[in-house]
């Protein structure tokens, strides 16, 4: 499903080796023409994230409108 709407889905394995299905969230990445990351630690999932961001950097793009009575 994934594939077929064109996202890309990012997996992460947290704890130690063995507490999460390796097998699965790496199946899970590719399927979704993502990538499989593992964090055992506060430091180690904060870099993840930094290296998910720098994977998907987009442009935000808002419209604010106002009303008042």
């Amino acid at each position: 499903m994934v594939r077929k709407e064109h996202i890309k889905l990012y997996t992460i394995g947290i704890g130690e080796k063995g507490e999460f299905d390796s097998a699965l969230l790496q199946q899970l990445a590719n399927d979704g023409n993502g990538k499989f990351f593992t964090a055992a630690n506060q430091k180690e999932l904060k870099a993840v994230y930094n290296e998910i961001d720098t994977l998907e950097r987009s442009s935000i793009k808002s419209k604010q409108q106002t009303y008042e009575e």
